[in-house]
């Protein structure tokens, strides 16, 4: 029998790093005014574009199997985050819309509703 080990620190420093940076990325489009669509809208569109090059980029060097790895499950995460915080751009923006003189309805720019969010999940 042969034993065969795969150094994993190198796909989590090079691999998870950009998935993390990314995920954290995203997080700075709360830095925008709520009334800046565009500009919340661009930076999150941007870093999801990013995400989809890096994952073909990496899918060439990684094996084709029929399974999901940690990987695979990862970029899912990170998919799902960027559009949890696209959907709450909109809906920040158009309550806002609704109401602009009602500031209870946006508190604190969705700061903290995102970071519940980034807990729960």
């Amino acid at each position: 029998t042969i034993l065969v080990h795969r150094r994993v620190g190198h796909y989590i420093s090079k691999l998870g790093a950009v998935l993390v940076l990314s995920m954290l990325l995203s997080m700075a489009a709360h830095a925008f005014p709520v009334e800046a669509l565009s500009d919340r809208l661009g930076l999150i569109t941007t870093v999801f574009l990013t995400v989809v090059a890096f994952q073909f980029l990496v899918a060439d060097s990684l094996p084709k199997i029929p399974y999901w790895t940690t990987f695979d499950w990862c970029l899912a995460f990170v998919y799902l985050i960027l559009v949890i915080t696209m959907f709450e751009t909109v809906v920040l923006y158009l309550a806002q819309q609704l109401d602009p003189d009602a500031e209870e309805i946006v508190p604190y720019q969705g700061k903290y509703w995102q970071y519940n969010v980034y807990c729960v999940l």
